[in-house]
């Protein structure tokens, strides 16, 4: 035992100390390394699938602004909305109930 803990601890406790905190050390498991996050494939296809709706509504604001047809564009905006709705309520529409 180092010689500046010799005054430390009581001298009947002395020969408990070092056999107590190498049994604790072995007993605490060691940490894993932390490892960068990798995305799944699926969420790798949702980041995608959410740039892609972005993209897509933009370009329907943009043949607004050019004063389209409405009937022209209805069918381009239901697909879009769904595309929304699919996106926000992911989690609801694939539930195994």
């Amino acid at each position: 035992m180092p010689s500046e803990l010799s005054g430390f601890l009581p001298p009947h406790l002395k020969r408990f100390v070092f056999p107590l905190v190498c049994g604790a050390m072995a007993v605490v498991p060691a940490e894993r390394p932390r490892t960068a996050y990798r995305p799944t494939t699926v969420g790798l296809q949702l980041i995608d699938i959410e740039k892609r709706t972005g993209e897509l509504g933009r370009r329907i604001a943009r043949l607004r602004s050019l004063q389209i047809d409405d009937r022209l564009l209805a069918g381009v905006e239901i697909f879009y909305k769904t595309l929304e709705w699919q996106l926000r309520y992911l989690e609801e529409i694939y539930r195994r109930h």
